[in-house]
Parts: structure tokens; C-alpha cells; sequence
């Protein structure tokens, strides 16, 4: 039997790292919420009149016993703790396999000189961008927003992305304006065409990629977005004048160009 070569040893160590790093903080988070639940009745206050003066705070020791409110407190606490465990196990398996597959896309490293943690630096750079990335998609899905400060951190990734790249710093910039642009004036013309934060997201993930994959996750995100716009419709979740969060389905077709954007891409070309 073929033993793992030294690199991917350190990588699957990493990636157990990560793992028992997001079960910590979701411990650690856990028992914070827990504990700001169990205080949250010594700062409720009463509403009262506002003729009155002051509201007079709520002491659960002073009041009759209310089944509705520990219903709801422990109801809150059982679900809180549940999503907690699944949000956490969701992304350690998505971490750990985001980092394997951008340690096998960029490289390995065995040196300080190569990388850090058994990868390449451009391959922690790669997967700092699918954390960035991560986050983006469940901001967006659930609020439809965007926030900069994430485009931000993914435009620094991408500079730092082009300075590494062998493939110099011309492809890189013309990604970063070859969707971004027509994005832009697609938004002129048809008003909510796409929303100014997915505009970012583009412009900033192009100059990571490179023109070719920029394409290539537009393509895969409008498909995306495509597909289940018409499932919606077909549901009858949603009619024709119903907006719905465009930016997870851009990071997912962004993680997928980054990391199998070469051999898609041959692929295609080879029947043309």
C-alpha cells in the first residue's frame, strides 16, 4: 500500500486542526449563548407608561411562575445549541474539503519558503478566499446584502493572488473588469438588474482568477441562479417580480472556476 507522501500528511493534519478548532469555538460559543439566555430575564424591562417615570425592571424571583416564557426560553436554547452543532459540523466538513482541494490545485509545501501548515501560500490564499467567500453566501441569503468590508478582503486576497500568479498581472486585471463592467452597465440599463455588492463580488473575485475563470463562474453562477429562479417559479414560491439573494450562487460558481476551472475549461474547448 502506497503511503501519503510527506505534504499531504501536514495538509490532513491542517485540516483535522481546523476541525477541532471550529468544535472550540462552537463550545465556547454555545455556552455564551446559553448563559446570555439564562440572564436574559434580570434585563427585561416592562414596557410601563410612559407618564409613569421610569419601567421597573422584571425579577423572575419576584414573579409567579409563567410556563409559556420557560417553554419559550428552553425551546429557544434546544434550537439554538442544535443549529450551533450543525453550523459547525457544515463547515468543518466544508473546510477541511475546500482545503484539500486547494493544497491539490495549488500545491503543497514543505518549507517555511514554499508555504505554511503542508500548503502552498497561494493555496492559503485560495482557501482564505473560500472562507471569504463562505461567508458572503450566508450573509447574502440572508439578508440580500452584501457587505464591502468582505469585497475588500477578497480584492486583497486577489492582489495578493496576482503577485504570486506565474501567469503575470494583465489577465488578472482584465478579470476584474471583463464581468464586473458589463455587470455594471447591465445595471444602468435594466434598474435592479443585479445589485451593487454582486458587482464587487465580481470585480474582486476577477482579480483573483483571471479573466478566463472569471467568465467561466459567471457562467456557472447565472446557471445556478437560473435553475432555481425556475424551480421558485415552478413552485410557486415566488412570481416574476420577486427578487432573490443572486451572491451565493456567484461564490459557488467562484469556488468551482478557481478550483476546476483548467480542466472544465479543456474540456469545453475541445469541442470547438
Amino acid at each position: 500500500m502506497k503511503r501519503l507522501s510527506l505534504q499531504w500528511r501536514i495538509t490532513l493534519m491542517t485540516a483535522l486542526l481546523i476541525g477541532v478548532t471550529c468544535v472550540a469555538m462552537n463550545y465556547l460559543l454555545g455556552c455564551s449563548g446559553r448563559h446570555y439566555m439564562d440572564s436574559i430575564g434580570t434585563s427585561i424591562q416592562f414596557s410601563g407608561d410612559a407618564a409613569g417615570g421610569e419601567p421597573a425592571f422584571f425579577d423572575p424571583a419576584l414573579e409567579e411562575d409563567d410556563q409559556e416564557l420557560t417553554i419559550i426560553i428552553h425551546g429557544a436554547q434546544a434550537s439554538f445549541i442544535t443549529t450551533n452543532w450543525y453550523i459547525t459540523a457544515a463547515v468543518m466538513v466544508l473546510g477541511g474539503v475546500l482545503a484539500l482541494g486547494c493544497a491539490r490545485r495549488f500545491g503543497t509545501a514543505l518549507s517555511l519558503t514554499q508555504g505554511l501548515f503542508g500548503m502552498s501560500w497561494a493555496a492559503l490564499i485560495a482557501l482564505a478566499v473560500c472562507g471569504i467567500l463562505l461567508s458572503v453566501a450566508l450573509i447574502d441569503a440572508e439578508t440580500q446584502l452584501i457587505p464591502d468590508r468582505l469585497n475588500l478582503a477578497l480584492a486583497v486576497c486577489g492582489v495578493v493572488g496576482t503577485l504570486l500568479s506565474p501567469a503575470g498581472w494583465l489577465p488578472h486585471l482584465i478579470g476584474a473588469f471583463c464581468v464586473s463592467v458589463p455587470m455594471l452597465l447591465l445595471c444602468l440599463a435594466i434598474d435592479g438588474a443585479f445589485g451593487g455588492g454582486d458587482i464587487k463580488l465580481m470585480a474582486a473575485a476577477g482579480l483573483f482568477l483571471g479573466w478566463q475563470n472569471t467568465l467561466l463562474a459567471m457562467f456557472l453562477g447565472i446557471l445556478g441562479g437560473g435553475l432555481y429562479g425556475i424551480w421558485l417559479l415552478a413552485a410557486k414560491r415566488a412570481d416574476k417580480k420577486d427578487h432573490f439573494a443572486f451572491g451565493p450562487f456567484l461564490c459557488a460558481g467562484i469556488v468551482i472556476a478557481m478550483l476546476f476551472g483548467e480542466p472544465i475549461l479543456q474540456w469545453y474547448c475541445a469541442f470547438l
